[in-house]
């Protein structure tokens, strides 16, 4: 979140069970977004939006490919200006208890990042 000038950063991180045999993993931040006509081109290899030596572009691309080597996929939703979210859905092949559905609140500090809520009730809990 940092990286596009956001000081006050949240990530929200869900994670549940789908069905027997899928789970969902959500990642969201309140950045600057991605727009719509990016969405196809920010899982290509060497594709960055960030100003030339900043980044390589390989992160979401290297992220995608070990996704799908685990049979799952990853999907990008993301409104400019406001927000940025990708969901992780990945096979399971064992059986899945509740506690796996989760939802944790992080913000950036300059200290790093600070837990602010989870399921348990532990606020502003240190990572």
């Amino acid at each position: 979140i940092n990286s596009k000038g956001i000081s006050d950063g949240l990530i929200k991180i869900e994670t549940r069970k789908i069905d027997d045999s899928k789970i969902s993993i959500k990642i969201r931040d309140n950045g600057v977004g991605i727009p719509r006509e990016k969405f196809a081109l920010i899982f290509e290899p060497f594709y960055t939006s960030k100003k030339r030596g900043e980044g390589t572009g390989f992160g979401l691309a290297i992220s995608k490919s070990i996704i799908e080597k685990h049979n799952g996929e990853i999907k990008v939703d993301s409104e400019e200006g406001k927000w940025t979210e990708f969901e992780i859905i990945l096979p399971i092949n064992f059986e899945m208890s509740d506690r796996f559905q989760d939802s944790f609140l992080f913000k950036a500090t300059a200290k790093g990042w600070k837990t602010l809520k989870d399921n348990n009730g532990d606020l502003n809990k240190p990572l």
